[in-house]
């Protein structure tokens, strides 16, 4: 990920996910390779060695240290949300936040950067929202009826617990196409609505001493069989 750089936005974020952005620095993924003898993607049969290389960055650690890793969401559904939004024509443009005067507690949740970059990395789009960004997402519907239908939906706990369960994994994207269709939402209302993106913690694998400069991470694809009959 981008770790901030101007002096005015270092000290950034105002809930522990969005101070996290601002400690992030990037590196290079200098090697990968599979570990298993007979890999299968389909059947989520696949480990890989990572290497980060470090030697460019202020970065060290200590064997057995954890590495955070901030994901990228997906080009294609970037893309997706990015027309959903009707924000295509600003992807490449700079954006700021700034905090309205008498609010010193408010902090920008994120160094200035593109509104691609903001998509890319530091919202979640995949992972479908809670019960309050829901219900905060659902109030720009225009449709009387399509709120209802949301406000009901919403309001069952056994329902809105299905959407969240692992054997039906319903994605952000798909429940936007489903309850949020015809949404009239403009890009800065999402940006601070859309739950932010939560770093991965991966317990590093290489020694401190053999590869100071390196940083050596073992990880596994999971597969959840989806249940297709509801």
């Amino acid at each position: 990920s981008v770790m901030a750089t101007e002096d005015s936005v270092t000290d950034g974020g105002s809930t522990t996910l969005e101070k996290v952005f601002f400690a992030l620095q990037p590196v290079t993924v200098s090697a990968v390779r599979e570990l298993r003898q007979a890999p299968c993607q389909e059947q989520g049969l696949l480990t890989a060695h990572v290497d980060l290389d470090i030697s460019n960055t202020s970065l060290s650690y200590c064997t057995a240290d954890n590495a955070d890793l901030l994901p990228e969401n997906d080009p294609e559904l970037v893309q997706w949300f990015a027309a959903a939004l009707d924000a295509e024509a600003y992807l490449d443009r700079h954006m700021s936040f700034s905090v309205n005067e008498g609010v010193e507690s408010a902090k920008k949740p994120w160094a200035p950067c593109t509104v691609r970059d903001a998509l890319v990395r530091y919202l979640d789009l995949t992972q479908l929202p809670g019960k309050k960004v829901l219900m905060q997402l659902g109030a720009f519907l225009p449709c009387a009826e399509a709120r209802g239908v949301l406000e009901k939906l919403l309001e069952d706990p056994e329902a809105l617990k299905s959407l969240h369960a692992a054997e039906y994994q319903m994605s952000f994207r798909e429940f936007w196409v489903v309850y949020l269709s015809g949404i009239e939402i403009d890009l800065s209302a999402f940006l601070q609505l859309c739950p932010r993106q939560k770093i991965r913690p991966y317990t590093i694998s290489s020694s401190s001493k053999a590869t100071p400069k390196t940083i050596s991470i073992t990880c596994s694809m999971v597969v959840t069989p989806l249940d297709k009959t509801s």
